[in-house]
Parts: C-alpha cells; sequence; structure tokens
C-alpha cells in the first residue's frame, strides 16, 4: 500500500495487520482524503531513529490507527501528534485512547483545545495531561455557541497560569448553565476581554461567578469586572484577590448594587445613636439573626445585640433604615425598665393558678431567660413578650421622640422579620383576647400580658373559649408598674382568685400536657440561640455531653454563666494583605478552646515562690485606686458657690451679657471603670530553656513558664484594685486553625478554676497575631467601660505557616499586626505590647508607636516587672 511506505517492513506489516479489521469503504476513504499517509508521516516523525519519542509505545501507537483516524482529520492529525510529544513526560499513554466527548466536539473546537493543552504543557506537563482527560466532557455539556469564546478565556488563562484551571474546569458547565440564556454569551465575552488585559483573574472569577450572578446579575457583574480591571491595572496583586471576591474592596464594591449593611460599617454611629436615645454607656454585640423584634441580650448587663448583618431591602437607605429601628428599639429596653425588671419581686404577682400549672417550687428565676426557660415552649412565650414589649416601646420613643414615628410604623409592618415561634401565633389569637398596654404601662405589665396569652394557647380548649377569657388576675400593684421604689418595700397581696376561664378538666390536661413537654425538653435543652458573636460551628462540650440534665441545673442556678460559655465557639476574621492593599474577608478562622487547668498547683507554687514581692506589689497598686471624692466646678446645682463663676456672671451682668447659671461646685463620688485584655503568645519558641543565674541554684526555666508566673502576680495585683480584665492564650497552624484559649473571662472573678487554667497554659504552635488581637478587640467591644487596654504578651514576631507569601520574612504577619492594632485603637480600645525577643525593635516599631511597646532585656524579671508595667501605663492615662 502506497500510503504506508517509510515505515519498515515490521510496522507495515503491523499496521496493515491492525486495518485489516477496517471496513474496505472506510479504508478507502482514509487512503483518497490523505489521513492515512498523514498518520504514517507522523508515525515515521514519531519512530524513525527512535530517539524522537522516548517512553511512547510504538505497538500501542499502531493498534490505535482505527480509533484516532475515525476521529481526527487529515489536517488534526499533526496537531494531535504534537500533543501527544508535550505530555509524553506527564502519560506517555495518551495515545491509548481519546478523551470522553472529544470526538463529538467540532473540527474547529478541538484545534483551540489542542492549542489550549499545550500551552498549559509549556508550563507544567501535568496540568496539560489533566485538561486533556477532562477538558472535552465539560466543553460537551455546554452550548455550541459558548464553546469558543471560553476556550479563548481559557486559553488566555493558561498562558498566564495554568495552574487553578484543573480545578476550576469541572464547574464550568454548572456555572454558565446557572447564568440566563441571554446572559451566558455576554459574560463570556466580557470575561474574554478582560483575559486580555488581566488573564490572572480569569480562572478566579470562573470560581465565583455563578454566586456573583445570583446577588447582582449581569449588569452589575459587568461594573464590577470593570472595577475590578482598574485596581488589577494598579496592583496585579490586589486583582487576584478582587477577582476571587476575597478582599473587602471587591465585596463592597458587589454589593454596591445589592447594598447591604455590615454592623461593623456603622458600629460607631449606632453607639452614639444608643447613647443619644437611652443615656447610658452600652455595648453592641453582633447576632447572626435578623428579627424585628430585636433579641434579647443573655443577661441583663450583656451588650445588646444587633444584627452582623443586614441585606434584607434592595436599597442601602432601608437596610440602614432597619438599623436604626433596631438600635432605637434597644435604646427604648434601657430607658424604659425591660432590663431592669426584678424577676424576685415579679414571682409573688403571678396568680396561684400559674403557679399550679408550672408545678415548681424553685426559687424565683433571675432573669428574663430563666423565667421563659420554665415553660415548655420557651420559644414562644418569648417570642410574645418580645412582640408585646416592643409595641410598649414604641408607644413611648414615639411620645418624647416625634421624628421616630414614621421609622417606627414602617418596622411594625414587617411581618416577614417575625421570629417564626411569633409568626406561627400571632394568626391564632382573636382579636376579644388581644389588649393594648396603655402608655403608662411598665415591662411587667408585658410579661404578665405575654404569660396569660401563652397559658391560654396552651390550653386545650383556646380556640372555644376565646370569648369567654379574661386576664389573670391580680393586677400589678401601682407601684411596680411605675417602677418605683416603694416596690421593693411593700408586701404584694396575692390572694385575690385567678379568674382564667377554663374549665376544671381543661387545668388538669393542660398540667399533663405542659409536665410532659417539660420532660422531654429536659433531655434536649441546650444553651439559647442567641449567642453573642457570628458563630459558624457550635463543637459540643464534652462535660456536658456526659451529664446534659446536670450541666442545665447548673445553668438555672447560675444563669450568667450563660454569657462566658464559648466553648467551640468559631468565628471568622478579616486580615490585611499589604501586597493588595486591602483585607482579605473572612480570611480567618478563630476557635475557642477550653482550656485544662493544674488544680491551681502552679498558681499556689508561684505566690510562694514570690512571696516577698508580692506585698509591694499589691501596695503600689492600692494607690492606683481612685480618691473617693473629686471637686466638679460649673454646675447648677451644689454644695457650694463656685467663687470663680459667680466674679464671671457678675461681671457679665454688669457689663449688660447673659450670665451662666452653673454657679455651683460640688464634691461628687469617683469611680474607676477599666477593662483589659491580656492576650499571651503560646507558640512553640516559649518552650525554649532560659538559662539560670550562675551564681543561683536555680534550674533552667522555659519562657511559658516566666510568662505564667507574670500573670499570676498581675492577677493577683488587679484583683485588689477591682479592674475588669481578662486573659486568653493564642496559637495557630495555618488561617483555618488559630486557637484562642480562655484563661479568665471578663464575667469571671479570679476563681480556683481561673488559677488552675494559668497553671495549665502550654506551648503550642506558631503565632499568627492578627487574628488573636481582633479577637481579644471583639471581646472588649462588647464592654461598655470608660478605659479599655489590650495587652500583647509574645516572645517573637508574627510567624505562620501561610502568614504571607513568603514563608521567610515577617512582613505579612507584621503590617497585619499593625493594622489589627489600628482597628483597635479605631473602637476606643489602647493597645500595648510586650516582648522578650531582643530583636523585636525590628518589627515593634512597624507594628504600633514607641510609646506602645517594651522589650523586656532581662527575661527573668518579667514577673515582677509586668505588673509595674500596667501601673505605668495606667497612670500615664491618668485613669
Amino acid at each position: 500500500m502506497a500510503s504506508l511506505d517509510g515505515f519498515s517492513s515490521q510496522h507495515q506489516a503491523e499496521l496493515q495487520h491492525v486495518l485489516a479489521h477496517v471496513d474496505s469503504k472506510v479504508l478507502r476513504g482514509w487512503v483518497d482524503s490523505g489521513a492515512l499517509r498523514e498518520w504514517v508521516a507522523q508515525g515515521l516523525r514519531l519512530f524513525d531513529g527512535k530517539p524522537a519519542a522516548p517512553g511512547i509505545d510504538q505497538k500501542a501507537f499502531l493498534n490505535a490507527t482505527p480509533t484516532m483516524l475515525a476521529s481526527l482529520s487529515t489536517r488534526e492529525i499533526g496537531e494531535w501528534i504534537r500533543v501527544g510529544l508535550d505530555l509524553r513526560s506527564a502519560d506517555a499513554q495518551l495515545f491509548l485512547q481519546l478523551p470522553l466527548g472529544f470526538s463529538d466536539l467540532s473540527e474547529t473546537e478541538r484545534v483551540g483545545f489542542y492549542r489550549l493543552v499545550r500551552t498549559a504543557a509549556y508550563r507544567t506537563p501535568q496540568i496539560g495531561a489533566t485538561l486533556y482527560r477532562s477538558l472535552p466532557h465539560s466543553l460537551l455539556l455546554l452550548p455550541a455557541q459558548l464553546r469558543s469564546p471560553l476556550l479563548r478565556v481559557l486559553q488566555a488563562a493558561a498562558a498566564f497560569d495554568p495552574e487553578p484551571l484543573p480545578t476550576v474546569v469541572p464547574f464550568l458547565a454548572p456555572t454558565l448553565r446557572s447564568l440566563s440564556p441571554e446572559s451566558q454569551r455576554s459574560l463570556l465575552e466580557r470575561i474574554a476581554q478582560l483575559s486580555q488585559t488581566f488573564p490572572a483573574g480569569v480562572a478566579r472569577l470562573l470560581r465565583i461567578l455563578s454566586r456573583a450572578y445570583e446577588e447582582v446579575g449581569e449588569k452589575g457583574i459587568k461594573a464590577w469586572i470593570a472595577a475590578g480591571e482598574s485596581i488589577a491595572e494598579k496592583n496585579p496583586h490586589a486583582g487576584e484577590a478582587f477577582f476571587a471576591l476575597e478582599s473587602r474592596t471587591s465585596l463592597l464594591l458587589l454589593r454596591g448594587v445589592v447594598p447591604s449593611i455590615a454592623l461593623s460599617d456603622v458600629y460607631a454611629v449606632l453607639l452614639k445613636y444608643i447613647h443619644m436615645l437611652c443615656g447610658d454607656a452600652v455595648g453592641i454585640i453582633e447576632t447572626t439573626h435578623v428579627t424585628f423584634p430585636p433579641l434579647l441580650p443573655e443577661t441583663s448587663d450583656a451588650a445588646l445585640p444587633l444584627p452582623s448583618q443586614i441585606d434584607v431591602f434592595p436599597t442601602y437607605e432601608e437596610n440602614f433604615r432597619l438599623y436604626r429601628v433596631l438600635a432605637a428599639h434597644q435604646a427604648g429596653r434601657v430607658a424604659f425598665g425591660t432590663y431592669e425588671m426584678s424577676l424576685q419581686r415579679l414571682w409573688p404577682v403571678l396568680p396561684t393558678f400559674v403557679h399550679n400549672l408550672l408545678q415548681t417550687d424553685q426559687a424565683p428565676p433571675e432573669d428574663l431567660a430563666s423565667y421563659f426557660q420554665l415553660f415548655p415552649r420557651s420559644e414562644q412565650i418569648e417570642a410574645l413578650f418580645l412582640f408585646i414589649e416592643t409595641r410598649r416601646i414604641g408607644r413611648r420613643l414615639t411620645t418624647l421622640y416625634r421624628g421616630l414615628r414614621e421609622d417606627l410604623a414602617w418596622a411594625s409592618s414587617l411581618t416577614q422579620l417575625l421570629p417564626p415561634a411569633l409568626a406561627t401565633v400571632l394568626p391564632r389569637i382573636p382579636r376579644p383576647i388581644w389588649r393594648e398596654l396603655d402608655n403608662e404601662a411598665s415591662a411587667y405589665d408585658a410579661l404578665l400580658l405575654a404569660t396569660e396569652l401563652h397559658i391560654w394557647l396552651m390550653a386545650p380548649d383556646s380556640q372555644s373559649s376565646a370569648s369567654n377569657w379574661s386576664p389573670l388576675e391580680p393586677e400589678i400593684p401601682e407601684e411596680m408598674a411605675q417602677g418605683g421604689a416603694a416596690m421593693f418595700e411593700d408586701d404584694l397581696d396575692t390572694s385575690e382568685p385567678d379568674t382564667i376561664s377554663l374549665s376544671l378538666e381543661a387545668q388538669g390536661t393542660l398540667r399533663k400536657l405542659l409536665a410532659a413537654a417539660r420532660s422531654s425538653s429536659e433531655k434536649r435543652k441546650v444553651s439559647r440561640r442567641r449567642k453573642a458573636t457570628v458563630v459558624l460551628n457550635l463543637d459540643s462540650d464534652p462535660q456536658s455531653a456526659e451529664d446534659p440534665e446536670a450541666e442545665e441545673d447548673d445553668m438555672k442556678r447560675n444563669p450568667k454563666r450563660r454569657r462566658h460559655a464559648t466553648r467551640g465557639r468559631h468565628y471568622l476574621y478579616d486580615e490585611w494583605d499589604y501586597l493588595i492593599d486591602d483585607y482579605r474577608t473572612q480570611w480567618c478562622q478563630v476557635r475557642e478552646i477550653p482550656l485544662v487547668g493544674d488544680d491551681g498547683a502552679f498558681f499556689s507554687r508561684t505566690l510562694t515562690t514570690y512571696a516577698d514581692l508580692t506585698p509591694e506589689i499589691k501596695r503600689e497598686f492600692q494607690r492606683l485606686r481612685p480618691r473617693l471624692y473629686r471637686h466638679v466646678k460649673g454646675l447648677e446645682d451644689g454644695e457650694e458657690i463656685d467663687l470663680d463663676a459667680a466674679i464671671t456672671a457678675r461681671v457679665d451682668q454688669r457689663t449688660g451679657n447673659t450670665h451662666s447659671s452653673k454657679l455651683y461646685a460640688a464634691r461628687l463620688p469617683v469611680e474607676r471603670d477599666v477593662a483589659a485584655l491580656f492576650l499571651l503568645d503560646l507558640s512553640a519558641s516559649t518552650d525554649t530553656r532560659i538559662a539560670a543565674p550562675r551564681d543561683t541554684r536555680e534550674c533552667d526555666t522555659r519562657v511559658i513558664d516566666i510568662m505564667k508566673e507574670a500573670l499570676v502576680l498581675l492577677s493577683a495585683a488587679l484583683d485588689t484594685i477591682g479592674d475588669t480584665y481578662a486573659i486568653y492564650g493564642f496559637s495557630s497552624a495555618g488561617r483555618r486553625d488559630i486557637d484562642l484559649y480562655p484563661v479568665k473571662t471578663f464575667a469571671e472573678p479570679l476563681s480556683q478554676d481561673v488559677r488552675s487554667r494559668i497553671g495549665g497554659l502550654a506551648p503550642q504552635r506558631s503565632t499568627r497575631m492578627g487574628a488573636a488581637v481582633r479577637h481579644g478587640t471583639r471581646q472588649l467591644r462588647t464592654l461598655s467601660s470608660r478605659a479599655k487596654f489590650l495587652v500583647l504578651l509574645s516572645d517573637g514576631c508574627p510567624e505562620d505557616m501561610d502568614y504571607g507569601p513568603d514563608k521567610h520574612s515577617p512582613t505579612y504577619g507584621v503590617r497585619d499586626t499593625m493594622m489589627a492594632l489600628r482597628e483597635a485603637e479605631r473602637s476606643g480600645i489602647l493597645s500595648f505590647c510586650l516582648t522578650v525577643d531582643k530583636a523585636g525593635r525590628d518589627y515593634l516599631r512597624e507594628m504600633c508607636a514607641p510609646s506602645r511597646y517594651m522589650i523586656i532585656e532581662d527575661m527573668l524579671s518579667l514577673p515582677a516587672q509586668l505588673p509595674k508595667i500596667y501601673q505605668r501605663y495606667i497612670r500615664s492615662q491618668k485613669l
């Protein structure tokens, strides 16, 4: 056969044997088209001389002839052979079969496919081989009109960096099919334009295309791509993060079309707004739920919960309007007594009938949460109370602030934001039963009305008894309703009869229902759903898993524990990337890990070791206590006349000017209001031993033990002056594995548990400081203290396995920590960095101002120095 000329007789014989099984008409077509001749010519390139194609199986190549010629055109054969040669170092057996879906592609599409694979193989043969196997099938799943522009996009991306493409290819078809048909080609053409100006962004954009399209649509994405091109032109690193939707700027610009609002962006404004309405210094804490009415804090003295983000409405103005209304209601609760109720005082007011229904002989509940938990459907009675109390607060607010009327009326129409427990209940309450509270009603009235409605809803014949229903008796005494001081002095008469219209049989049935529901709920109760901050995951508590009923009983006895029960919580934080000059959003995951203590042995041993030093430190700290009174001038009423103000007023009167009425002075009590959080570096380097002085018999001491000794002395000293303080250890092993160890939370005293946890601190892994500082800032922001401090104690610079692109350079970590400290300062938190690293000046002077850091040259002196440093720093702030 002339077409086989050039092959050796052995190869000719082998090929003729293979072709003998091919239909004669098909074989004639290959001969006439020149396909067989081209195949032989390419085979000569491969096998004549044999060094040209090491690793390629000649026999397998010849055996594949019928399969290849049935799919390849004459013009393609050379391209296909060149692809095989480029990929031979990754997979020499690609000649055995064509990839799935390849034969169904058009010749033009296959030629584009060859170019793409060869481009990728030039950089990385393994990537090219992966694309060769997987891409044809993904292309075949798409409409024909999308394949060519998509190949152009991928070609440009492969020319820049083919590494991300194998992870993108499997999702190409689902992603593009998620777009509307009229947007598919248009967006692909726009991405093809992007591939010519910034190919590095293509693979990243394809990964998030479906998500972005769902949020903003075709027009929004095109505007967003244009903004990203402008950023990438100035900073390629920032461009890559932008199109991966990892930078804060990227998210904000995308949300410019669907304007959600983050609490962090309006935190300061809302804090001032609440203070203006209620007059009290309060804290705000994030919650994941967007509901109206707003949630209650976990305890009466906890920070006020507001949603971490609101994206309910299509405009920025409406979303921010909802934030204003939620903040106004929280301020109203503070101003109008919601969080000042005495459940001990309310308990005797509840009718005997309710006491019998609940069948409780325990002491009165200490707070609202405990009261709600007494009912089997605690979420229902809580939702009823919130709804009634919101209406009461709304009336009081509109009376005082007429400008709020329109916003509050608008919010009352947002039925889609009602909690599920309330949305299902309200339609069941007939009008004869519902009654509005008057303007003089108190929070006690709201709670009693919620109780009445809940009991009625639980009754077996609640639907039929609506017309005969009457409120529970007795009414709240007038002094309690007005919130006056007399309510804490007078005895309350609870002898009036109950008048709820339930038959004796219905009452008995209801008692059984309540008992059965309460019995089953005891086994499945968990901590309340309104947890402070954004909780992504809640791991089980090992102790509560062993004995859930004991844990619940303990929670009822001491409900304030719920405020600081942070076991297993996960938090996401942004991280500053100086290369892109922007934040990478939700880049780091922090997890709070419960710490196992040592029964307080280390704490006691340290106090014994430093027995001579401890009294001196405590005496010095006693001097930090403020004077009992300070002399304040410029008051409108006071104990004595302010002579300077009186003389000035007399002069103003004589000269015809309006004089001030603030002519008095007085001695006013002063209270110390300081909160401090100490962050302790638990990196592996703290296991290093420090040599003891030669003139002593002491053994070498680990860095971590010296730091713990310093914390022991500082804790003992702080206890003498009453400063609020917390202690956390931190360690990391990558951005998704950052551990925080709560040693002492703000809500805890210096108990035996806390003492044992200090002893349980041990070296861990690496030091991702930025995330730890942000977590500390979050804890401090929930407090309403006048002065807040964050003290960072470390033995080295910030470092972690993926803390920046260069593992050998601390620049990324230093810049991120610097930004985290600045964020703390913007939140009104003063920071101070202490290090025992003698080379620390190189990075500390970049992280913070000279007055905000100190290097401890003598490591062994840290226990004695740390309390003094804190004392000097507090004094420098004139607190």
